[in-house]
């Protein structure tokens, strides 16, 4: 199938002229005001780059697992068939000895790395750009939620009015001024994650938008192959392994962008689970202007329109689905 290879090419492209662009992305990942300030920020971040090593793992696992099935394949046919066995894509040789079939198999097999590795290298890649914008909002939310933590109302929470000599309640903005310094820092930062996002949509965009019509099509394809074969064979096998890989690159971008809209959407919450009530009417003022951008949720989209999210994710498959409906459909007719 050529529609994986058009897709890479796009990839490519996309890489060489964006170059710039994602420079600019890096430098504000290397900027300290997106760095681990406590410990439990560290944290957040060493168990994000756990979770991505352990993702593109299982890629590499899964690409190697499609390679040796396919080399089985043809293994295992010629064995069957030592004179009907061939290879599909044309060889400027002749396949029917051992050599040559050998030769002709390295030459229609070797290259399942190179691209799977490439395809699976590029989407973990923007999963991970995704990811790390979601470690970011976790990282916002949990300072949110504990910005405003005191012990109480106790003695110190009051003063001596010198005009009246009557006491009068502080609020805690009032008696430490870097909860003020910390709010700010926090605002800052979300501003920032909120540009990285949409930088990283904007950069892949096109790649994305190909790669669910990739996804749709070759889905469909590789479903409409197996349904003529035999259930307990090596090539179904392959080809099972294969649809589960092209899955996978759509599931990618849509499982880390819906993560991305799903913290960006409990950022107003940790408001509210804060003790946002001991602060000064002043800063609550602050904080509720704040909340009206945080409560618009930062959702990846291509093309300016679609979501990318388990939502579009769902869509791809139907539409895969429908396509195969028509292709057997007209097959019986």
């Amino acid at each position: 199938m050529a529609i994986p290879q058009v897709n890479l090419i796009f990839k490519a492209i996309t890489m060489y002229t964006k170059q710039k662009r994602l420079q600019r992305v890096h430098e504000l990942i290397k900027d300290p005001i997106l760095g681990a300030k406590t410990q439990n920020d560290l944290k957040w971040i060493q168990k994000n780059n756990e979770i991505m090593l352990r993702m593109n793992k299982f890629a590499i696992y899964g690409v190697c697992a499609t390679f040796f099935l396919w080399l089985l394949s043809f293994i295992l046919t010629r064995l069957e068939d030592h004179e009907n066995a061939v290879i599909p894509s044309y060889v400027p040789f002749d396949t029917k000895s051992t050599m040559g079939y050998s030769i002709g198999v390295f030459c229609e097999v070797s290259p399942t790395l190179w691209i799977g590795f490439a395809h699976l290298g590029w989407d973990c890649i923007v999963a991970t750009y995704y990811s790390q914008g979601t470690t970011q909002l976790k990282i916002i939310k949990q300072n949110i939620e504990h910005i405003f933590d005191n012990d109480g109302i106790n003695e110190d929470n009051f003063s001596i009015d010198q005009n009246s000599s009557m006491e009068r309640f502080q609020y805690i903005d009032e008696m430490d001024g870097n909860i003020r310094v910390q709010f700010i820092y926090i605002v800052e930062r979300y501003r920032k994650v909120a540009w990285y996002i949409n930088e990283i949509s904007a950069i892949f965009d096109k790649s994305m938008s190909i790669q669910f019509f990739s996804t749709s099509v070759t889905s469909c394809l590789v479903v409409y192959r197996m349904s003529s074969m035999s259930l307990v064979s090596v090539m179904f096998l392959y080809m099972a392994i294969i649809l589960v890989l092209f899955q996978m690159q759509s599931f990618l971008y849509c499982f880390f962008g819906h993560l991305v809209e799903h913290e960006s959407l409990s950022i107003s919450d940790a408001v509210y689970f804060s003790d946002w009530v001991s602060v000064s009417p002043r800063f609550r003022r602050e904080v509720l202007i704040a909340m009206t951008r945080w409560g618009q949720p930062l959702t990846p989209r291509v093309s300016s329109i679609v979501p990318v999210t388990l939502t579009t994710f769902v869509s791809i498959v139907n539409l895969s689905y429908r396509l195969y409906a028509v292709m057997k459909s007209t097959q019986m007719t």
